[in-house]
């Protein structure tokens, strides 16, 4: 897959020589700038202070994994395979909501099967993120395939926090069908992840964007401003409940009144039954309290950072997945084709 195809946040974490090479997605799109590590430990530091985040996670995760296969390679099997266990479960719990530890630890299990197997473990850890690599990339296109269908000619769809490059494949999707398509971004506090990934990413494909604060969505639907939602989901439950950005919720609810179709890209996690069973990340106040070392909030005043929050999925319209758009109600059939696990294992 070329450059032009896929947008830049996607190839937001690679390895150079013996050094890991992550985009600082904090710094963007005023500088690009990136952390160099020499280990997971640097990895898991870059997750847990959202430097890299969404998609850049996935590709954090997989190249730290190669990494530390490639840096322990002279060392017996039995050594490398306890030191990727180690590496699995740092990088794993380094965020509890979106899926790491699925990632990591299908990496870590693939290279035990080799060596259970008699095979060498560091070019099982080669293949496995190779191929884990290819597949997610294949399925993204997939997606941008399919949620293209949901747009018209002259649509306006609004989106909230980041959902690294996927919107602006499905903008070019619809550009290929020959269909203009606009966007609607929200803000996304604390991080403005919003103002400064999503509009500018579309920004820089072409792709009219307008960006309004979080707490104006109800507003313009209001106004009849928007025909659709897309937003992204870092987990899905059985019963079609996902947990994605902070406000989205909110979001769902407003589209739900004024009967706007509420789009989600996800995956359903067959380990979790309802919404209620997803682990939600409780952040750093000062992160509300704070914005590039500034305080926006007098000495003494407090804040609560839920990083996330779960959307029902009475109020969701249909969940994008690679091989189709699901009603919630009957997404757990999507188990049947494709789990969670296996969508971070290409070894099938």
């Amino acid at each position: 897959m070329t450059e032009e195809e896929w947008p830049i946040l996607s190839k937001s974490a690679w390895i150079e020589d013996d050094t890991l090479i992550i985009v600082d997605e904090t710094k963007l799109p005023f500088k690009l700038e990136y952390i160099k590590g020499s280990s997971y430990h640097d990895a898991v530091r870059a997750i847990k202070e959202m430097r890299t985040r969404a998609a850049g996670q996935l590709y954090t995760v997989l190249y730290a994994m190669l990494l530390t296969a490639r840096k322990n390679k002279n060392k017996k099997p039995e050594e490398i395979l306890k030191i990727l266990k180690e590496a699995a479960d740092a990088l794993g719990n380094a965020r509890p909501t979106f899926p790491l530890k699925a990632i990591s630890h299908s990496i870590y299990k693939y290279a035990l099967e080799a060596y259970n197997g008699g095979k060498d473990v560091v070019e099982a850890v080669e293949h496995i993120v190779a191929a884990t690599i290819k597949k997610h990339e294949e399925r993204i296109m997939k997606i941008a395939q399919n949620a293209s269908q949901l747009i018209k000619d002259g649509d306006t769809v609004l989106t909230h926090c980041n959902i690294s490059g996927i919107l602006v494949l499905i903008a070019r999707e619809c550009r290929k069908q020959g269909k203009n398509v606009k966007f609607i971004a929200t803000e996304t506090r604390p991080y403005l992840q919003g103002a400064r990934l999503t509009a500018w990413e579309l920004k820089q494909d072409g792709f009219p964007v307008t960006l309004i604060t979080d707490n104006a969505v109800a507003y313009v639907m209001w106004k009849k401003m928007v025909d659709l939602v897309i937003v992204g989901a870092d987990r899905c439950a059985l019963n079609g409940d996902i947990a994605n950005k902070i406000g989205t919720y909110q979001i769902a609810m407003a589209a739900f009144e004024h009967n706007v179709p509420f789009y989600v890209i996800a995956w359903p996690d067959p380990a979790i039954p309802t919404g209620k069973d997803i682990t939600i990340e409780e952040r750093d106040p000062n992160e509300v309290l704070y914005y590039q070392n500034i305080r926006l909030a007098p000495e003494g005043v407090n804040a609560y950072y839920p990083a996330f929050d779960v959307t029902p999925s009475k109020y969701i319209s249909g969940i994008i997945t690679p091989e189709g758009i699901y009603s919630p109600r009957v997404i757990h059939l999507y188990i049947n084709k494709i789990s969670l696990r296996r969508f971070f294992d290409a070894s099938d």
